[in-house]
């Protein structure tokens, strides 16, 4: 029987909270009789896109995502129109996506939630060509948005 492929992918310097031991608790959540499971760590923005546009180039089941509403985004819009599954393990400053999504903001419990397969179909947005899935901002939104970036 063929191992379902899981990509995980972890942007270490999304939030506050340090992620030293997520690589550890996310592969040992995973029955390795059923699940083949890789870690790849961003080290720049863009690259979690990169990754996971590989992954569905790779047929992988499952591309899980630990970090915040950036990290969601950037592995979100590669996995438009495919069937590779989004999980999301939150570990932003907001986690807007995963809160409105009712994702636990503990990673156990997302990992638990993700592992039960409740998987569901939400829509997108897409603005001047970028695409998006919480919220959509102009103005004074946006210039928020850029000033809250920068201070990372």
């Amino acid at each position: 029987m063929e191992k379902t492929r899981v990509c995980v992918i972890i942007n270490p310097v999304s939030g506050t909270e340090s992620k030293k031991n997520i690589p550890e608790e996310v592969a040992s959540a995973f029955d390795q009789t059923q699940f083949d499971v890789i870690i790849r760590i961003t080290g720049y923005p863009g690259h979690a896109t990169e990754i996971a546009k590989q992954a569905v180039k790779n047929k992988f089941a499952y591309v899980l995502t630990v970090g915040g509403d950036g990290t969601v985004n950037e592995v979100a819009k590669a996995l438009v129109n495919t069937d590779t599954i989004l999980g999301i393990i939150p570990f932003g400053s907001g986690n807007g996506l995963a809160r409105d999504l009712h994702i636990s903001i503990d990673s156990e419990k997302a990992i638990q939630t993700i592992l039960e397969g409740n998987v569901r179909t939400i829509d997108y947005g897409s603005a001047n060509g970028h695409i998006f899935f919480c919220t959509c901002g102009v103005g004074f939104d946006a210039f928020i948005s850029d000033k809250f970036a920068e201070e990372k």
